[in-house]
């Protein structure tokens, strides 16, 4: 089962309404302010994703790496970031990792992205504990018989960062750290356990450290546009960005808007102020809502007051699942067991 499928049925079960299907007509245009510090949008960028390195000698150091760049360039993908070339990555892997570690790029050289993704695995731990047979009582005076049983359990924790190049800036940095467990009824202390087992759940751990930093991952490599214009009609009110299907653009996705003014500090200097002010989501209309260059996205009334013509909009990937532990866990959890389900 897939996670975007798990937290649909999460939001289902916690948020309600109806989606706004239709674009309002161009005779409903508003007329709104310029931004005295209009944003840019971003073009077509493109991302080098490094074979993640894992930094200590294991038997399923292979197969960890492998699990993880593939989901990274997965995901990657999924922001519209054109993904270069595997086999280029891993030629040039070591010029870039050396480039990262100095700050030094090799000028006389065009980069071969604007971006590079550099993953590091530096933990892998497998245990496994005995458990002696017991039985227990319920309120109602029944017993109940629970066999022994080893619990096996792997976790990998790494580091992936991004890096804009050819300044080797980073940009972000996304700690992974994932888990697996299962049981099995054994009357064995020992806790045998094949090599197959050992590979598998430290491959299975590494996918879900990847799986919950996904959204910080796609979130750093979000296209970015600008307000073009707003309109206002009986379904809503809604704005132009210049952001659309080139860059993956998708129907009820989540975009944030941002203003941007100068202000002055205090001793005479002018800085840029950049100020959040609000969210909508696409129009629910791949067809009408979404061209290739721009879409239009639904605000509510509030933000409607604030928009100016030139504020930046950025498509934003976190879910229910960021911004609070418990809906977080249960969200984690819930694809990981779909995962051994499905």
């Amino acid at each position: 089962m897939k996670k975007q499928f798990v937290m649909a049925v999460l939001s289902a079960a916690i948020l309600s309404g109806c989606a706004v299907k239709e674009v309002c007509p161009p005779s409903t245009r508003v007329n709104i302010p310029v931004s005295e510090v209009p944003g840019n949008s971003s073009d077509k960028y493109s991302a080098i994703i490094l074979p993640a390195e894992v930094e200590f000698d294991d038997k399923a150091a292979v197969r960890i790496s492998k699990k993880l760049t593939s989901l990274i360039e997965n995901e990657v993908s999924k922001t519209g970031t054109k993904v270069v070339d595997r086999s280029l990555a891993k030629k040039l892997k070591d010029e870039i990792r050396l480039a990262e570690s100095t700050g030094k790029y090799n000028s006389h050289k065009v980069p071969v992205a604007d971006f590079a993704i550099i993953t590091d695995v530096n933990g892998a731990n497998f245990n496994h504990s005995f458990k002696e047979a017991y039985t227990w009582v319920d309120d109602e005076g029944k017993k109940h018989y629970v066999p022994a049983s080893c619990r096996y359990s792997a976790e990998v924790t790494g580091i992936t960062k991004i890096v804009s190049m050819p300044s080797m800036e980073t940009l972000a940095r996304i700690e992974l750290d994932g888990d697996d467990s299962q049981s099995r009824d054994t009357r064995n202390s020992n806790c045998p356990y094949t090599k197959e087992d050992y590979n598998s759940m430290l491959t299975v751990a590494a996918k879900n450290a990847l799986t919950r930093a996904d959204q910080k991952i796609k979130n750093a490599l979000a296209p970015v546009g600008v307000v073009m214009e707003m309109r206002s009609c009986d379904t809503a009110d809604m704005v132009k960005v210049s952001i659309g299907s080139k860059r993956n653009v998708e129907p009820k996705q989540t975009v944030l808007l941002t203003s941007r003014e100068k202000v002055d500090d205090g001793d005479g200097n002018i800085e840029i102020e950049t100020r959040q002010y609000g969210d909508g989501y696409v129009v629910d209309n791949k067809n009408d809502a979404i061209k290739a260059k721009y879409s239009w996205v639904v605000i509510d009334k509030e933000i409607a007051k604030q928009v100016q013509k030139g504020d930046t909009a950025k498509t934003d990937f976190n879910g229910i699942c960021d911004g609070n532990d418990f809906t977080e866990y249960l969200c984690n959890t819930a694809t990981e067991t779909a995962d051994k389900i499905f």
